[in-house]
């Protein structure tokens, strides 16, 4: 889960895949721990995933993006 919320994480959906990444690391923890080293990895890349979709959400969120501008900008793109 933790890989599949980094790559997902410029969708904006990467923080989803970080939070159940980050449940199934430690239930992995309890119910298996002679595979220690996975569930630490699996936790880590959870919380990178977690930090990485977060940050894109809230730039997502926040951003000012305004068409027109974009139009203006690009003539070749100018549909009006």
């Amino acid at each position: 889960m933790g890989i599949l919320g980094i790559l997902s994480s410029c969708f904006c959906i990467g923080w989803i895949f970080g939070i159940l990444g980050l449940v199934f690391a430690i239930v992995g923890k309890n119910k298996a721990p002679s595979q220690q080293g996975l569930n630490i990895a699996g936790l880590v890349l959870s919380i990178i995933a977690l930090a990485i979709g977060l940050f894109f959400l809230f730039i997502g969120f926040f951003s000012e993006y305004d068409p027109y501008y974009y139009y203006m900008a690009l003539p070749f793109f100018n549909l009006f």
